[in-house]
């Protein structure tokens, strides 16, 4: 799994290097195996120093700083997403579709497992 996290058009005001920061370490601890690359696009100046003091903290050599541009250096095109000019279409609405659809499966299946854990039944 890799990682694209793109900073293009954040401005002061948006920008949150926390966030970006929880989310690699949530991906690190969560999915330590499949989380092969991260990729940090077009960081703000202010933004671009804390990640890199961060990376040192963690020594952590997958993470890398990139331009727009040179995403292309390091990944296929089919593999870049339209937006950042590759050719990968990315339709979020429906990948979070599928994940809402594939979560209540789950919760229906451990619901027929074990009907005393249902929501409604305290």
């Amino acid at each position: 799994m890799v990682l694209l996290y793109d900073f293009t058009n954040t401005s002061y005001l948006t920008s949150d290097s926390q966030l970006c920061v929880n989310i690699i370490k949530l991906l690190k601890d969560e999915y330590p195996v499949r989380l092969t690359k991260t990729f940090i696009i077009s960081p703000p100046f202010w933004v671009e120093s804390e990640l890199k003091f961060f990376t040192t903290l963690l020594r952590d050599k997958n993470i890398q700083i990139v331009s727009r541009s040179a995403i292309k250096k390091h990944l296929s095109l089919d593999c870049i997403p339209e937006s950042l000019g590759g050719t990968l279409h990315v339709d979020h609405k429906s990948w979070i579709d599928q994940c809402m659809l594939g979560y209540a499966e789950q919760l229906g299946e451990e619901l027929i497992r074990n009907p005393r854990k249902h929501p409604d039944r305290g």
